[in-house]
Order: structure tokens, then sequence, then C-alpha cells
């Protein structure tokens, strides 16, 4: 400890080193798992097997699963009841988003959409309750998990007050950034509001949807339902099968170079920290020349670097998963704002799993990088390492 205390600026450069690596390591761990998480789960629970948009929608289907950005796209209701006489669909339900982007209606900040829900025929938001009343009700409110609203609260939206009954669990979708309110009640509210206005110049949102929801008696015939859907005017069918395998590329594309880079980091620390454990040798060949000929084992020697290569293993591996955690937290804002990708943060066994696995990675390659050196520095010869020391 003394010989890491009187090299301060060794000491420095090897923490921040090895620091910087873990806080990368972390970091590009985090954001992948909670990625792959929020995928797998938001798709085991999203119930639907097409999706139905406006033809003329500007919106692409991912932002309408995955984020909880404002969006004013309309259809017409009637598409509604057209599909569901359709033979193969076994279920439809619409949705009608009410909120536009710069409409601050209510006292839910931070709610990206209110939508209005047909809740008798629902079969998206419902698997996630726990408790599931018979009616959604006139004031009443269902808000996702990234809502600051709990259960018994009243909240203002558009000037009407709405219980809040039930608060989603984390989905990894727009779900967690949605209030959802009875869609009759949305209709009349969104009809009420004059920054609306725009939208029912033809229609009255009574007589529109912004998407529907269907669910198909067999898999596979999902593709030939979609090809009828899409013929109806107005409507764009995408199957939700494609949604899920154009989300999972763009996240491979994604985790593939955030992966890459952090490799091409790590190795470079590894090069790295090898010199320098290489040139700290160099710099102490007087130390470890006395300590042999004071009659210090070879072996002595070799665990003595690898001890104080351990020590700063472990001090700049936890600096560095403190910064990770901070890190990740302003990372996962980034690439989830506004972007169509589904994340869920881990739960905290697997981040404590995933900081000791950063932990002994950290350790192992501090401890690999030192490896050479010190068997180097065990190998020296007593007289010959006194003499070059002095003349070094």
């Amino acid at each position: 400890m003394r010989s890491i205390q009187r090299r301060p600026f060794h000491t420095i450069l090897t923490l921040s080193t090895v620091a910087i690596a873990v806080t990368a390591l972390f970091t590009s761990l985090w954001l992948g798992k909670g990625l792959e998480r929020g995928l797998k789960l938001g798709m085991e629970k999203l119930g639907a097997d097409i999706l139905v948009l406006p033809k003329q929608a500007e919106a692409k289907p991912e932002q309408v699963l995955f984020t909880g950005l404002p969006l004013n796209i309309y259809m017409d209701k009637s598409l509604l009841y057209d599909i569901r006489k359709m033979p193969g669909v076994k279920q439809a339900t619409p949705e009608l988003f009410t909120r536009t982007a710069d409409a601050m209606c209510c006292n839910l900040y931070s709610a990206g959409r209110v939508v209005g829900i047909d809740y008798k025929t629902d079969f998206i938001i419902k698997p996630w309750m726990k408790n599931i009343p018979k009616t959604l009700g006139k004031d009443k409110v269902i808000v996702g998990s990234k809502l600051e609203a709990e259960v018994d609260e009243f909240v203002l939206i558009r000037g009407q007050l709405f219980r809040v009954i039930e608060q989603l669990p984390p989905t990894g979708t727009g779900i967690d950034d949605t209030a959802y309110i009875s869609i009759d009640v949305a209709a009349r509210i969104a009809k009420e509001s004059p920054d609306l206005a725009k939208y029912w110049t033809k229609k009255g949102p009574d007589q529109l949807v912004s998407s529907i929801l269907v669910r198909v008696d067999d898999p596979n015939s999902i593709n030939a339902i979609v090809d009828k859907i899409s013929k109806l005017t107005g409507a764009n069918a995408i199957p939700a099968s494609q949604i899920v395998y154009e989300t999972k590329q763009r996240m491979s594309t994604f985790t593939g170079l955030l992966y890459t880079l952090t490799a091409v980091l790590w190795l470079v620390s590894l090069v790295s920290l090898i010199g320098r454990f290489a040139g700290l040798v160099v710099e102490r060949k007087t130390e470890i020349g006395i300590l042999r000929a004071l009659g210090a084992m070879r072996w002595s020697v070799f665990r003595l670097i690898l001890w104080e290569a351990g020590c700063l293993a472990i001090a700049s591996s936890l600096i560095g998963l403190g910064l990770g955690w901070f890190v990740s937290r302003f990372a996962v804002g980034w690439v989830t704002s506004g972007s169509a990708v589904p994340f869920l943060s881990l739960p905290i066994g697997q981040i404590a799993i995933l900081s000791l696995w950063c932990l002994l990675a950290a350790v192992g390659t501090v401890l690999l990088s030192a490896l050479f050196p010190a068997y180097y520095s065990a190998s020296l010869d007593p007289a010959r390492a006194i003499a070059q020391g002095e003349l070094e």
C-alpha cells in the first residue's frame, strides 16, 4: 500500500483507466439487458396480432407501441366494425389519442399521451392490471408506471377530475408514459378542447379512432387478414411480428455497436495497463533488488506486484461501478427519449450480478496485465537489479 501511495501519478492513471473501462462495460451491459428485457416482456403481454393505423399517418407503428409520444392520428370508426366482421378476427379493440405535444392539459406533466380505450373489449391494458373493475367509469383513469400519480389520487385532465384506480407496473413500452380513460369520455373532452378543433373539421372524435388492435383465431391467417384490412379505405395494417422483428433489428445494431466499442476500449485499457505495470517494474528495480538481497523469495515479489494490482483493480472497479450507475441513468434517457425502443430497468438482483461480473472482469483484466511484469520482477537477479536500477 505504501508503494501505491508513493506513486500518486501512476496510481491515478491506473485508477482512471480501469474506472473508465468498468463504467463503459457496466453501462453497455445495463442498456443491452434492459432493452432485451423490455422487448421480451412487452411482447409477452402485447396481446395483439395486428396493429391498424390510419393510412396517411406519419407515425411509425413502433412509435405507437413503444413510446409515449403524443400522436394525433385518426381514422373513421366504421373501420372497427368492418374489421370485426371479417372471418378469422377474434377480437378488435380501438384506441383514441386525445393529447397534443404542446397542450399541457393536465397535472400529469410527465404523461406523453392520454388515450381513450374501449374498456369492455380491451385486451391490451387489462393483462397488466392487478385489480380489474367491471367498468372504467366516466371519472376513472389508469396511469402508467412513469406517471407521478398514486391510486385514489385525483388528477386533472383537460379540465376534468379523474380518480386513479390503478397504476400499471413497468412494461418497457409506451404504456408506461400513458394515461388511459374511457374512449367515450376521451371523445367528449377532445371535442371540447379548442386546441384539437382542427382535427374535427369533417367528423367528430366520437366517429374516429386512432388505432385498432386485432387478435386472430389462427396465427397462420395473420398475413391474409392483414391484406384484407389494408384494402379497406384509410386503413394500414401491420403484423405485430413485423414490428417486433424490425425493433429487434434496430436493437441488435445498436447493442452490437455498443458492445464492439466497449470491447475495443477494454482492449486498449489492457494494453495500457500492461505498459504501466511494466514501467512500474523498471522504476522499482532497485527496490525489488534490495528485497531479493534481503532474502525475499521470488514468490513473495511476484505476489507483492499482483497484490498491489489487485488493490488498484478493486478500488478502480468500485469507482467505475459508481460512475456507471449515474452514466446509465443518463444513457437510458438519451436512448429511449423519443425513440421507438422498449426499455425496462433491471431488478436489484440482476444489477448486483451485473456489478459483480464487472468487478470480476476488471480484477481479472488488471491481474492479467500485471502477470508478466510480476513474473519478470520476481526473476530479476538481485545484484543486477540494484545496479540497473541505480543506472536507470
